[in-house]
């Protein structure tokens, strides 16, 4: 029996090593793009998505993992300086627009408008940045794509791998649920 219970122990404590290896040699970042296509006007899914204050109509939150959140949105939207700030019991970030575009695409008929952010996930420091980009053209529908990319300390490559499939998992369903006009119930 205490052979048994030896073996075990020492199979959990080998178990453990591999993963802190694995989580050390893994690179701490991760890197997420997601693309999807809508029928809807630009202009309605542009002010949906450079206004902090609409996020809440089509992007999800996981009370059930992160808890009530409490968000604090400052700044004229669309605009360099617009942010949201939340806090909740499993987690914290902040995002501000550091840039905002709007190129016209000669000889396609269309435009592109687009807006940069920083962010602080987990964190209060800047530890990624993302780009959502509009891209509508002669075919009449809209290319909403999604970018995101940022570290997290060393030795959290396993966390970071985790982190990626999560976060592109999410943006899919969010940017599909904002390009086919399925609304969230408000709890924000």
């Amino acid at each position: 029996m205490r052979f048994l219970l030896k073996f075990m122990l020492l199979g959990t404590g080998l178990i453990l090593l591999i993963l802190l290896l694995l989580s050390f040699s893994m690179p701490a970042s991760w890197n997420v793009s997601v693309n999807v296509t809508s029928k809807r006007e630009p202009e309605g899914l542009w002010n949906k998505l450079s206004d902090f204050n609409q996020w809440s109509e089509w992007s999800s939150w996981d009370e059930e993992q992160y808890g009530v959140p409490h968000f604090v949105i400052e700044g004229e939207p669309a605009s360099i300086g617009h942010s949201s700030t939340w806090k909740s019991k499993n987690s914290r970030g902040k995002l501000v627009i550091s840039d905002v575009q709007k190129t016209i695409l000669p000889g396609r008929g269309g435009f592109e408008r687009s807006f940069r952010y920083i962010s602080s996930i987990e964190s209060d420091d800047p530890n990624g940045n993302g780009e959502i980009t509009l891209s509508f053209g002669p075919n009449r529908r809209t290319e909403i794509q999604w970018v995101d990319r940022g570290t997290l300390p060393i030795g959290t490559g396993l966390l970071a791998w985790m982190l990626e499939a999560a976060l592109e998992a999410k943006f899919e369903e969010d940017l599909q649920r904002l390009a086919h006009g399925t609304e969230l119930k408000k709890s924000r």
